[in-house]
């Protein structure tokens, strides 16, 4: 996932916000579930990601439209929670039995759809919008869902994609958790660095154009997010128990090697 030259597609600038596009846009893995806790006060309504994946080689877009690419998406709502976790149900329900509606949409659509209201100026273009929604995307506490398709359930007969969700946890956290440091690009590391730093959006932009082995060699690998919350705890003196968490060094030596 590191930004080779054919990370990005012709024609589109390679700079922060586009890195920040793909970062944000990789988050949504193919096969889970999403929902956008801090916009979702009904606490009912939850993406399901079928594929984030889209084939290179587009024409470059003109200047002021919006980049993103889309992801093949669908909507699903709250049928039943009185179970051993969340039984969620397609929210359209598809003309051909049994086949889900998958619909296409980009990252800043999916932001809309999930209740994220943009006030723009009338001077604003497409793609200020979008820039604007992306960023705003890690402000929703969006959360991935462990998920388990429904099978073979006299109640659910109606609902042939029905799926229990259970153990929420942060979106972010999980994709970092489960890469090794060779499958993060340069936004993935300075998202970490600003995290763990509390720095502003500007100074992670910053930070993403120092190279991929300043911002690595800042970065300590975190544990899997399988092993449990005890596995993320600093154990001895070794690499990864410096004070602040295991995922990088200590904010001194990031300050010392990375800002100028």
């Amino acid at each position: 996932m590191r930004e080779a030259a054919g990370s990005y597609d012709s024609g589109i600038p390679r700079c922060a916000a586009v890195s920040w596009s793909f970062y944000v846009r990789w988050c949504f893995e193919s096969g889970c579930f999403f929902q956008f806790a801090g916009l979702d006060a009904s606490n009912d309504l939850f993406l399901y990601v079928v594929e984030n994946k889209s084939l290179p080689g587009r024409t470059a877009p003109a200047v002021d439209a919006a980049y993103g690419r889309p992801l093949c998406v669908s909507w699903f709502r709250t049928l039943d929670d009185s179970m051993s976790g969340k039984c969620v149900v397609p929210v359209d329900t598809s003309s051909v039995p049994g086949h889900l509606d998958i619909i296409e949409a980009t990252v800043a659509e999916i932001c809309r759809a999930a209740g994220d209201h943009v006030a723009a100026a009338p001077t604003d273009s497409a793609r200020d919008v979008e820039l604007t929604l992306e960023r705003r995307l890690v402000n929703h506490q969006v959360v991935r869902f462990h998920s388990e398709r429904v099978s073979n359930d006299a109640i659910l007969t109606d609902y042939p994609w029905a799926f229990i969700l259970t153990s929420p946890i942060d979106f972010e956290t999980v994709f970092i958790q489960t890469r090794q440091i060779n499958e993060l690009t340069k936004m993935s590391l300075a998202r970490q660095i600003q995290l763990n730093e509390s720095l502003t959006d500007d100074q992670r932009d910053k930070l993403w154009e120092k190279s991929w082995d300043t911002l690595a060699a800042a970065y300590v690998q975190p544990h899997s997010a399988h092993a449990g919350a005890a596995a993320l705890e600093p154990k001895g003196k070794g690499r990864g128990a410096a004070k602040g968490g295991p995922h990088l060094i200590s904010c001194i030596t990031i300050h010392t090697h990375i800002f100028p």
